[in-house]
């Protein structure tokens, strides 16, 4: 007997359990009748034209982190992105600093001085003048778990603070260091990326603060609602965990997004529901299986041209199979079009069941597939991301 295990169930799995083709079993409780606890919503389009300015932090969570310290209770401010900034640009001519080898912008990071690719790991020192016209005019924007640490910082000057993430968490011990020491009580404020997302257990954290709700929400991904709900949901978890209770105040361009009003009502049920009606109407898993073909070349002409060989090929071999439902969709360029170099195309083959991909892939296609003029390609069945 296999037991899956999750606070958040992928759709796939919640969608076998609907069939009955997994048996279901519910804890609708937490552990000693726990309530889970409430969630705010703060509308930052509201919160910026009301105070004329960018914030990072709103005005209501500026406030719960200032009663919470207050009470020498914890707090966790969670942004899944590090870095300080993650766009540069220059305000007089508009050039963006990209990434040399990546289809990809740079990002800030203060700390070292450096501005990074977190694709390819390219590094240069931070520009003091654009690159382009050199004008001093460069402006960083966006955030990251640096720039959050350094704004708490200015805030609540008093208050002790630490951030983990990949740039903090560099050696092998430090992620148990920096976790004592907030169980311990040495460390008020918890800032973080996904590490400290799932599986804390502190009962003195009282509020979690989700600096930026909306970052996968951009991926160009059929998944990025329901990765967004399960982040919520499972950061939100973090709250409340002990007799005191607690609280989360959500930050989000994206209020009225599914994905976001359902985690706000710790509604999962609703959540599959809704995400599953639209699953169903464009064919994507749980109601289809997927694989990419993902073609990439130095050349970007010869690349193309192999993808589009590949188009060709996977539709003659779908055509063959009568009575199923398969769509072959591109090629189109890949959300991140260049990588390490490489300029990147993919394909998708949609089709009913892993025995139509089988035979979609049959020996001879994954034969011509990895004979390509010009271009090497890569099948993923069942892609766990689309970038």
């Amino acid at each position: 007997m296999l037991v899956l295990g999750s606070a958040t169930p992928s759709l796939e799995s919640y969608q076998a359990a609907l069939s009955g083709r997994i048996g279901r079993l519910l804890l609708p409780e937490r552990v000693a009748g726990a309530e889970l606890p409430p969630v705010s919503v703060v509308d930052m389009r509201e919160e910026n034209r009301d105070t004329k300015r960018y914030n990072y932090l709103s005005r209501a969570l500026r406030r719960a982190l200032h009663e919470t310290i207050e009470r020498r209770e914890q707090a966790i401010l969670f942004l899944n992105r590090r870095g300080f900034a993650t766009v540069i640009t220059c305000l007089h001519c508009g050039h963006t600093e990209k990434c040399e080898r990546c289809d990809i912008t740079l990002t800030s990071h203060r700390s070292r001085e450096t501005i990074t690719c977190h694709y390819c790991g390219f590094e240069k020192p931070v520009p003091k003048v654009c690159a382009e016209c050199k004008s001093p005019g460069v402006k960083f924007w966006g955030q990251g778990t640096e720039r959050v640490e350094e704004e708490v910082r200015k805030v609540f000057p008093e208050a002790r603070i630490a951030r983990m993430d990949s740039d903090t968490m560099t050696r092998r011990e430090a992620y148990l260091e920096t976790l004592g020491a907030f169980r311990a009580g040495r460390i008020d404020v918890l800032v973080g990326t996904q590490m400290i997302a799932k599986g804390l257990d502190f009962p003195n954290v009282t509020l979690v603060g989700i600096v930026l709700a909306d970052t996968a929400l951009h991926m160009p991904d059929f998944r990025s609602r329901e990765r967004t709900f399960q982040l919520l949901e499972q950061v939100a978890g973090r709250a409340g965990r002990g007799s005191k209770g607690g609280r989360v105040i959500v930050q989000t361009y994206l209020p009225h997004d599914v994905s976001v009003k359902e985690a706000r009502d710790h509604d999962y049920e609703g959540f599959c529901l809704n995400e599953l009606r639209e699953r169903q109407a464009f064919y994507y898993p749980p109601f289809s299986r997927l694989a990419r073909v993902l073609v990439r070349g130095k050349d970007k002409e010869k690349a193309l041209a192999a993808a589009k060989e590949a188009g060709v090929l996977l539709r003659a071999e779908a055509k063959k199979i009568e009575g199923r439902r398969i769509e072959v969709l591109g090629p189109s360029p890949a959300p991140i079009a260049m990588l390490d170099g490489a300029h990147r195309f993919h394909l998708m083959v949609k089709a009913p069941d892993g025995e139509t991909i089988a035979a979609v892939f049959n020996g001879a296609a994954a034969e011509a597939l990895s004979k390509l003029k010009g271009a090497e390609s890569v099948v993923d069945i069942d892609p766990l991301g689309m970038l």
